[in-house]
């Protein structure tokens, strides 16, 4: 299943244009040959050769590969997986009493379908048309969309980027222009890959973390450097998802992302070891506006 979708995307991708990268941390432009992904001169890893904004935009909201994840997301596997990694927002959200949320690239709704919290405003951006169905919330397209509803008269308590700032070529530009729906107290979270987990240390450019259209690979000390620029400074975080299985079946022989099984008697507590050592694969972390911002 996952093999296949990541098959899929490379072989979309293959072939499309691309242009060199401008880290969007210090500026460097990156446009030499080398390896696809290189680290920048402010520590941020980069794909060096990243497609266009047309290819882009033409694989979110159209490619087959897409339509393949919408689906794959809304299986009894990834609905257990998402509801892990999505459990500790949730109870930042209900610690802090926020009451409102848009969640930008909010994929198949999973996040907000299942938040519980009585009175909240939920409302989601998501470019996929597939993506979209499964939403039980109002939903826009596209923030230009979002713009001209009734929705952007909101103040939102948090606003949500889970899976957005390695996909975008200028994240700064994308939360400064959501930045004016927070409220002036509000937080910001957000989810990406982390470049220092244990899964990328021990695969490489296996990890299926390094594909075509993650543009930027962050740890903690790059993502908060973009959030300080941003105007944000980080008031949690932690890692999620240890990602034992695809380690464990490439020490065995096996493709990482094969769909056999691996059992290891002692899979939990090395799973507890890796997120209490911040290597797990996704970054969760929560921003509250700087006093100077």
């Amino acid at each position: 299943m996952y093999k296949e979708y990541f098959d899929s995307v490379h072989g979309w991708f293959r072939g499309q244009p691309t242009e060199p990268a401008v880290c969007p941390i210090c500026g460097t432009v990156h446009d030499y040959t080398g390896p696809d992904f290189i680290k920048c001169v402010c520590g941020l890893t980069v794909n060096h050769f990243q497609p266009t904004d047309d290819v882009l935009d033409n694989f979110y909201e159209s490619a087959d590969a897409m339509n393949k994840w919408a689906e794959i997301k809304d299986s009894k596997h990834e609905n257990l997986r998402q509801g892990e990694k999505f459990l500790e927002v949730w109870r930042y959200i209900g610690e802090n009493q926020l009451k409102s949320v848009l969640d930008v690239g909010c994929g198949n709704g999973f996040f907000l379908n299942h938040m519980k919290l009585g009175g909240l405003n939920k409302v989601g951006i998501e470019p996929s048309d597939k993506a979209r169905e499964y939403c039980e919330f109002p939903v826009y397209k596209d923030k230009e969309l979002f713009d001209s509803s009734l929705h952007s008269a909101l103040d939102f308590d948090m606003i949500t980027f889970f899976g957005v700032l390695e996909h975008v070529k200028k994240p700064l530009e994308l939360i400064a222009s959501y930045k004016e729906y927070l409220r002036k107290d509000g937080r910001i979270a957000v989810i990406v890959p982390n470049v220092d987990s244990l899964i990328v240390n021990a695969l490489g450019t296996e990890c299926a973390t390094f594909c075509p259209q993650h543009l930027w690979y962050y740890n903690i000390k790059t993502l908060s450097k973009l959030m300080l620029m941003a105007g944000f400074e980080c008031d949690k975080w932690l890692t999620v998802e240890p990602e034992t299985q695809p380690i464990l079946k490439k020490l065995k022989g096996f493709s990482p992302y094969t769909d056999i099984g691996i059992k290891l008697s002692d899979v939990n507590i090395t799973d507890m070891s890796i997120l209490m050592a911040d290597k797990g694969y996704k970054i969760v972390a929560f921003f509250k506006r700087r006093e100077d911002a």
